[in-house]
C-alpha cells in the first residue's frame, strides 16, 4: 500500500488492521489498540490476529474469509475477547486489496468499531421500553377495570366482571374469591378457570371456623407451601384443586367488609415473584373493594335488612320500569300482594323476637318461589309484594297457589314451639286490570281484601275471581 493509505489509516478512531491472506497482521493503528485496550508493549509484534482476537457469533469466521478472499458487504457485529480478559460487542468491516505489497498476495483491511456502549445502552433502553410497556399494560388493566365498575351496584356483577378480567392477565391457572355475607352466617364463592373465564360460577357456602381464620389471619399477601395446602383442605369439599400445586392469597378489605382473593397456578414458574404483579394485584383489588362498599350502601338503601328482599322504595321504581317495559313489548305483567294472616296475633302471643323469625320465614319462601325473573319485596310489616314479569293468569295462579300452599306446610320452630302461619294474597294483572301503577297497585290490594274477608290462607284475582278454600286446598 502506498505511504499516504496507511497516513489515513493512522488517523481513523475506528481500529485499522491490514492483514495478509494468511491472517499475519501487516500494519496496525493506534486506535486498534486502544479499543481492545491491547498493551502495546506485548502486542506489537504479534504476527497473527487470530492470536490476540476471538469472534463470536459470526456467521462466517475470520480465517474463512481471509481463506476465500470473499468478503462481507457489510459491516458484521459479533461479541469479542482478547487474551487479556477483555469482552466486548465490536462491529467489523472489510475492505479486500486486489494485490498485496508488491502485487503478490490479497490483502484485507479490517475496520474495528467499538459498539459496547451502544450495545450497552441499546439494551438498557430495551429494557427500559419494556418496563414502560408493561407499565401502560398496568395502566390499561386499572382503566379497563375502572371502566367495567363504573355504574354497577350489583356486587355478584363487580366480583365476576373483575375476576373476569384479571383472568385475562395470565399469571394463574384459577381464582376463587371468597366474601362474608352480611348474615354473618354464609360466605359466597366465586370461582373461574382461566381455560373457561367466560362461565366463572358463585356459590354460597355456610360460615366455618376454618374460613373465618382464613378470612382473618390473612392481612397481607401470602405465598407458600403451608397456605396452598391450608386453602385445599378448606374448600376441598366444594371444588377439585387437586391439579393446581401453588396458592397466592391477597386481603380485599373495604370499610365495612372483607374478603380474600385466592390465585392458583399449575407450576412454580407462575408463581408471583415480582414486587410489580403483587403492587398490580391490589391495586385491582382495592378497586374492587371500593365498588363492593359503594354496591353495599347502595343495597343498604334498597334492600329491607331484617328480611334481605327488596324493600318499599325500590318496589315502586322496578314497579314503575317493568310496567313501562310491559307496555313497550305488549306484554302482560302480574302484581302479587301477599300479607301474614293474624301476624298481630303472633307477635303478642310469642312477643316480636318470633314475629321476626315469621317475617324471614316467610320472605324465604316467597323467595325461593320466585323464578329468576320474578321481583319480591317486603312491601312494609308483613306484607310482601311480587311482580311476575310476561306472566298471564293462568301462571299467575300457578304461582299464587305454589306459594301459598309452601306457606301453609311450613313448621317454623321457636324456642319449644312450633308455628305455623298462613298466607293471604290478592292480584291484578297488567293491561286487564290497569294501566298505571296506580290502578294496578289498587285493583291488587283490594283482591287481597277479598281473600281476607273470604277467610284468609287464599288467593284471589281482582274482579271476584277466588276459588273456595276446598279448591285451593286441592
Amino acid at each position: 500500500m502506498q505511504r499516504s493509505t496507511y497516513d489515513i489509516l493512522a488517523k481513523l478512531l475506528d481500529g485499522a488492521v491490514v492483514v495478509s491472506a494468511s491472517g499475519q497482521i501487516l500494519y496496525k493503528n493506534e486506535s486498534f489498540f486502544r479499543i481492545f485496550d491491547l498493551p502495546a508493549a506485548r502486542t506489537r509484534k504479534v504476527k497473527s490476529i487470530l492470536d490476540i482476537l476471538t469472534f463470536e457469533n459470526m456467521e462466517i469466521s475470520m480465517a474463512d474469509i481471509f481463506q476465500s478472499g470473499v468478503i462481507p458487504s457489510h459491516y458484521v457485529e459479533t461479541n469479542f475477547s482478547t487474551k487479556f480478559g477483555k469482552t466486548g460487542v465490536i462491529q467489523i468491516g472489510f475492505q479486500s486489496l486486489e494485490a498485496g505489497i508488491n502485487r503478490k498476495e490479497r490483502h484485507f483491511i479490517l475496520f474495528f468499531r467499538d459498539v459496547s456502549l451502544e450495545s450497552r445502552l441499546q439494551t438498557k433502553y430495551r429494557i427500559e421500553l419494556a418496563e414502560k410497556d408493561k407499565r401502560i399494560h398496568e395502566i390499561s388493566l386499572l382503566r379497563d377495570v375502572a371502566i367495567l365498575l363504573v355504574g354497577l351496584t350489583d356486587e355478584n356483577s363487580i366480583i365476576s366482571r373483575t375476576m373476569e378480567k384479571w383472568m385475562t392477565v395470565g399469571i394463574c391457572s384459577a381464582a376463587l374469591f371468597l366474601k362474608s355475607e352480611p348474615d354473618g352466617e354464609t360466605r359466597r364463592l366465586f370461582f373461574i378457570d382461566r381455560k373457561d373465564s367466560s362461565n366463572g360460577s358463585f356459590m354460597d357456602i355456610p360460615s366455618s371456623p376454618e374460613i373465618e381464620s382464613l378470612l382473618e389471619e390473612n392481612r397481607e399477601v401470602s405465598q407458600n407451601p403451608k397456605i396452598h395446602q391450608r386453602v385445599c383442605n378448606v374448600f376441598k369439599k366444594w371444588y377439585d384443586l387437586r391439579n393446581y400445586n401453588h396458592t397466592t392469597v391477597i386481603p380485599v378489605m373495604g370499610k365495612d367488609s372483607k374478603g380474600l382473593l385466592i390465585l392458583f397456578r399449575e407450576t412454580a414458574n407462575d408463581n408471583l415473584a415480582s414486587i410489580e404483579d403483587v403492587t398490580l394485584l391490589k391495586s385491582v383489588m382495592a378497586q374492587m373493594a371500593v365498588a363492593l362498599e359503594g354496591a353495599q350502601y347502595f343495597e343498604s338503601s334498597i334492600v329491607d335488612t331484617m328480611t334481605r328482599l327488596h324493600n318499599k322504595g325500590y318496589f315502586e321504581n322496578r314497579f314503575s320500569n317493568e310496567l313501562t317495559r310491559s307496555r313497550r313489548m305488549s306484554k302482560e305483567m302480574t302484581l302479587l300482594i301477599c300479607d301474614i294472616d293474624n301476624f298481630k296475633k303472633i307477635n303478642d302471643t310469642y312477643g316480636h323476637a318470633v314475629g321476626d323469625i315469621v317475617l324471614k320465614n316467610v320472605a324465604q319462601n316467597i323467595k325461593n318461589s320466585c323464578r329468576g325473573s320474578d321481583l319480591p319485596f317486603r312491601y312494609g310489616g308483613e306484607e310482601f309484594c311480587v311482580i311476575l314479569p310476561e306472566t298471564n293468569e293462568p301462571g299467575a295462579t300457578v304461582f299464587a297457589e305454589r306459594l301459598r300452599k309452601i306457606i301453609e306446610e311450613s313448621l317454623i320452630q321457636v324456642k319449644n314451639a312450633e308455628i305455623k302461619v298462613t298466607i293471604s294474597l290478592g292480584m291484578a294483572i297488567f293491561p286487564a286490570h290497569g294501566s298505571t301503577e296506580k290502578e294496578i297497585f289498587a285493583n291488587a290490594d283490594k283482591a287481597l281484601y277479598e281473600s281476607k274477608s273470604n277467610g284468609r290462607n287464599r288467593w284471589t284475582i281482582y274482579g271476584g275471581f277466588s276459588p273456595t278454600f276446598e279448591k285451593q286446598r286441592k
